[in-house]
């Protein structure tokens, strides 16, 4: 299957699907993967184990996560960015996370139910990328960096892309009231879209 297999829709509305919007896009799209690219406001590793079945396909697809955020994270992946945990707590949890990998239900378990180890592993593992993005008049009260749109491409190269009002966060997919707009690149209709978007991570 490919993104383009996908029954989805053109706009998302989580006031009227609620969690739906996890199960009926997040979460197929995040399957077909190989490349996930996000800007967002916020970033919270609560949102790797809302869509826990999503990234462990990114992850047994050889996938790679790209993100792009402004430096607000929560206490517990702050400490997880910033860790020098021992080289034998690392490789005990990599070697967790690294026996998940063969089985798909059981590295979406893991990583839901581990998510801020599953955040570090992710990282030295190479399939997360995360950087910060820091305006540069923000001392001078200009305003944070504020942009929330994603990129997901299969392995056959077809790309939907999303923007709106979320962020990378659980709080953002599944408790507010959000709206984003989905291109696709099979389409004509919205594929200069998608190289909008695009172009914002060159």
């Amino acid at each position: 299957m490919t993104l383009s297999d996908l029954s989805l829709n053109d706009a998302y509305d989580t006031g009227d699907l609620g969690n739906r919007v996890i199960n009926d896009f997040y979460i197929p799209v995040l399957q077909q993967a190989v490349s996930y690219k996000r800007l967002t406001g916020y970033f919270s590793s609560q949102a790797l184990a809302l869509a826990a079945r999503g990234i462990a396909g990114l992850i047994k697809n050889g996938g790679q996560m790209q993100l792009i955020t402004s430096p607000v994270v929560s206490e517990k992946d702050f400490e997880m960015l910033t860790s020098n945990s021992p080289e034998e707590v690392q490789k005990f949890v990599d070697n967790q996370f690294e026996k998940a990998i063969g089985d798909l239900n059981y590295l979406a378990s893991t990583i839901a139910y581990d998510h801020v180890r599953a955040l570090g592993w992710m990282l030295r593992k190479g399939i997360l990328e995360i950087r910060v993005l820091i305006p540069r008049d923000i001392n001078s009260g200009g305003g944070i960096f504020h942009s929330k749109v994603g990129i997901v491409e299969d392995a056959e190269g077809n790309q939907v892309s999303f923007s709106g009002s979320v962020n990378e966060t659980a709080m953002g997919w599944s408790q507010n009231i959000e709206e984003f707009k989905v291109f696709k690149s099979w389409e004509s209709a919205s594929a200069n879209w998608v190289k909008h978007d695009e172009a914002l991570f060159a």
